[in-house]
């Protein structure tokens, strides 16, 4: 090995067509030359050697499907490997012969599947068929066409009516010979098969059914499925074709799906306005399944909330029945714009644009304007609206109309310089400043509404103004996610998780107090009690605002553990007097007693907190599940149902039909009907 790569020298290679293809397998054996395209601008449909790539390509398919099918029919020899790599090169003619073998061997492997595929089917339709004679054979044996025909005798059904009150027509022709039909159905699908023949014949068909305890394969999916056998009695050539028409299948299709419980009468008028306008005379059946699936998420929205749940969606769907947190954020979300952007006069260009698009919302939507950017403003225009009326009034706290202020209550500072003093200044550079200890009318108070208008004039006006909506944005921003937190412990115990309100819920709540609250606290402490007057704040001395307490530079050292001065002057007690002198930094002073060793204490919580979100739930789902019991199912080889002809309700009842012994101890079957 060396530390610079081999040279490389540019060749040109010129070979005779039949020597060719011997030559570029001995090189690709050396793996010591690589080509260059020299046909780039030709497509690769389109060169030379094509035509032979494709017949190889299609060669090696006829080789893996011969292998796949070998090893699938359970071939005990194994296919042994072939070294590609060493073989010798076979000539042109004896690839051709072989291409023509692997394809009659391919046809021939093809159609011996198909032809066992066949007969696979028939000897399942074989089974079914004699299972099918076996159970009508044992109905018969304990007389059940008796009581068919006698039930039939009696027109059950004959004076139907719909749910509309409108009188159906008659299905039972009372001259015509009684007839049965048998067959075998999915027991899975027993219980639609039974609801659309009483629905189809209006409660004028006899239907039983019997479980069969052997398992048949399905046609299509080849998987094991149990399956019952039925027989239906009934009268008539008008019933004959109704019952033909649902045992043979293909004229119905069975689908699945979600269904919001407030919709549901919606859902099912919708099927009967669909029925109607078809001109079928069988009514759509909905059943309401019992499923261990988890349901998606549907929240209800209007065309005002809509894009406030898009914003919730765009970062994650809530789980089923989950809280959502898209009502929160019509209030939090434009109010956070608000504080961070806040002016009246733009908040009154945003109210008046989304104004607009509401007025004019159904010409808009009339016209189907395609334009995306125009289609975002649009779909926004509620949301534009309520962050237009939180700048109005964010606007009006920072008393900010276009970059300018409104002087209404007047200033409560004033100016402390004379006039000689202002004219004696003309010709230099000084700037003057005012000292809010002298310039401020403290007797007044704080601003009556909002910042006073003379912070419009102030160099320093963004420092003071950005520094203001940063900490009001922190607090803000922070209540929200503490709300977010709270929301949680509700998901929480909605679920009856109590490892998550353990493990989740309370380290979250306290890791998010211990630092994120804590600063808040701090940040409204410093507003109330550090003012420019020197005072005694929480017992200690306070210079003035020079000293006021550094947030940012607090927090860092709350995790770094920086030792700080015990506060912000030191008192030397004499014989005769009290002498106090500032620290250095007082700043970064602590600035109430025992500061540091309680913030000591809330960064050893809030790292204590951290493992335990980490592996605390996986560490409890591991110890419960080794503590859980195995449940051991029993099947019950039957059950029965007990419908209601007019509802959409189900109710599994016990066994209707006990086979035993080959015959069948036939019991009653409830079915409940209107008093019509």
């Amino acid at each position: 090995m060396d530390f610079r790569s081999e040279k490389i020298k540019l060749c040109q290679l010129i070979v005779h067509k039949e020597a060719a293809f011997p030559c570029v397998v001995e090189l690709g054996r050396q793996t010591l030359v690589q080509f260059k395209d020299l046909n780039d601008s030709l497509s690769v449909f389109h060169r030379t050697h094509i035509h032979e790539i494709r017949r190889f390509t299609e060669l090696e398919r006829s080789l893996r499907y011969l292998e796949t099918e070998i090893v699938e029919a359970g071939a005990r020899s194994h296919i042994p490997y072939i070294d590609t790599y060493n073989t010798e090169i076979i000539p042109q003619r004896v690839i051709y012969d072989l291409e023509t073998r692997i394809l009659e061997l391919e046809k021939e492997v093809r159609q011996f599947l198909t032809n066992g595929s066949k007969i696979h089917i028939n000897y399942n339709r074989a089974r079914e068929f004699r299972h099918v004679l076996q159970k009508v054979e044992a109905f018969f044996e304990v007389h059940l066409e008796d009581k068919a025909f006698n039930l039939l005798e009696s027109g059950t059904g004959v004076n139907d009516v719909n749910e509309f009150g409108t009188p159906l027509t008659p299905l039972i022709d009372q001259n015509s010979t009684p007839w049965f039909v048998s067959g075998m159905i999915e027991s899975a699908k027993r219980v639609s098969f039974e609801r659309v023949l009483w629905r189809a014949c209006r409660r004028t068909a006899f239907v039983r059914t019997a479980d069969i305890d052997e398992m048949f394969e399905d046609s299509i999916t080849g998987k094991p499925v149990e399956k019952c056998a039925f027989i239906i009695f009934f009268k008539g050539e008008k019933l004959q074709d109704i019952v033909n028409r649902v045992c043979e299948g293909g004229n119905f299709v069975i689908a699945e799906c979600w269904v919001p419980d407030v919709h549901f009468e919606s859902v099912k008028e919708a099927l009967q306005r669909g029925s109607a306008n078809s001109g079928t005379t069988i009514r759509p059946i909905i059943n309401i399944l019992s499923t261990n699936e988890t349901p998606p998420t549907y929240n209800r929205v209007n065309k005002f909330t809509a894009v406030f749940q898009s914003i919730v969606d765009s970062y994650g769907t809530a789980c089923y029945r989950e809280m959502n947190p898209a009502p929160y954020i019509i209030i939090t979300f434009p109010f956070l714009f608000a504080v961070m952007f806040g002016d009246v006069g733009h908040g009154l260009v945003l109210v008046l644009a989304a104004l607009a698009f509401i007025y004019y919302e159904k010409m808009i939507l009339s016209r189907r304007i395609r334009d995306e950017i125009f289609g975002a403003f649009f779909g926004g225009r509620y949301i534009i609206l309520l962050m237009g009326l939180f700048s109005l009034y964010t606007g009006a706290i920072y008393n900010d109309a276009f970059s300018k202020s409104f002087n209404i209550f007047g200033s409560g500072w004033v100016n402390p310089y004379r006039r000689q003093d202002l004219k004696s200044w003309e010709n230099t550079s000084f700037l003057p400043q005012l000292d809010p200890v002298t310039s401020f009318k403290h007797e007044q108070g704080p601003y009556p509404f909002g910042l006073d208008p003379v912070w419009n004039f102030s160099v320093n006006r963004l420092n003071y103004i950005n520094s203001m909506k940063m900490k009001a944005s922190i607090i803000i921003g922070i209540a929200q996610m503490v709300l977010g937190v709270l929301l949680s412990f509700f998901n929480h115990k909605h679920k009856s998780s109590y490892v998550d309100i353990f493990t989740n819920f309370i380290p979250q709540l306290v890791f998010l107090s211990v630092i994120f609250v804590y600063l808040c606290i701090q940040i409204v402490a410093k507003w109330i009690y550090y003012w420019v007057v020197p005072d005694v704040v929480f017992g200690y001395n306070y210079p003035g605002s020079h000293c006021a307490p550094s947030l940012l530079i607090g927090l860092i050292n709350m995790f770094m553990f920086k030792p700080r001065a015990p506060q912000f002057t030191n008192v030397t007690v004499l014989e005769n007097e009290t002498l106090s002198a500032e620290y250095p930094q007082c700043h970064l002073a602590q600035w109430y007693p025992n500061q540091q060793f309680v913030e000591s204490i809330l960064v050893a919580i809030a790292f204590i907190c951290v493992p335990i979100m980490l592996f605390g739930k996986p560490i409890c789902n591991k110890i419960f599940h080794r503590k859980k019991p195995r449940l051991v199912v029993h099947r019950k080889p039957q059950m029965g149902f007990k419908v209601q002809i007019e509802s959409e309700e189900i109710e599994l009842i016990p066994a209707t039909n006990d086979l035993k012994n080959g015959k069948i101890i036939e019991t009653p079957v409830e079915v409940e009907e209107d008093e019509h």
